[in-house]
């Protein structure tokens, strides 16, 4: 049977966080083992493809989490904010630092640049627009 990649994924990460061998896995799915395996490969691949993609509807909390690791403070941004939320409160000339609960220029720059990639557009276009922000 064939799987899309996400199916893939999905499957990939159900066995990674319930099951502690592929023979039961197998089993429970009714899949010879070399089957599994090759599922279990694309769904890793495709889940850390993932990891590393985002968009506006990605979550600024989680983004920042799971790129800086090390900085403490990302756990202060509010959560539930999105890529989308961040354009949008720019958008409206509002500010950055109320919308995410932080006022940490460090963590705006590094969500500004993350927000370029989203928007496939030069910093410069973020920061003017924050300029202009009722700061």
């Amino acid at each position: 049977m064939k799987h899309t990649e996400k199916e893939c994924q999905k499957l990939y990460l159900e066995w990674f966080n319930n099951y502690l061998s592929t023979g039961l896995f197998a089993e429970h799915y009714q899949l010879e083992i070399t089957e599994l395996e090759n599922i279990l490969d694309v769904g890793r691949k495709y889940n850390e493809l993932m990891k590393f993609k985002i968009t506006e509807q990605t979550e600024l909390r989680s983004y920042y989490m799971n790129k800086y690791k090390s900085d403490e403070m990302g756990k202060d941004i509010k959560q539930g904010l999105t890529f989308y939320d961040l354009f949008r409160c720019l958008d409206s000339y509002n500010c950055v630092y109320d919308l995410t609960n932080v006022h940490d220029s460090i963590i705006r720059e590094r969500l500004f640049t993350a927000l370029c990639k989203v928007m496939d557009c030069d910093y410069d276009y973020i920061y003017t627009q924050w300029l202009k922000t009722n700061k």
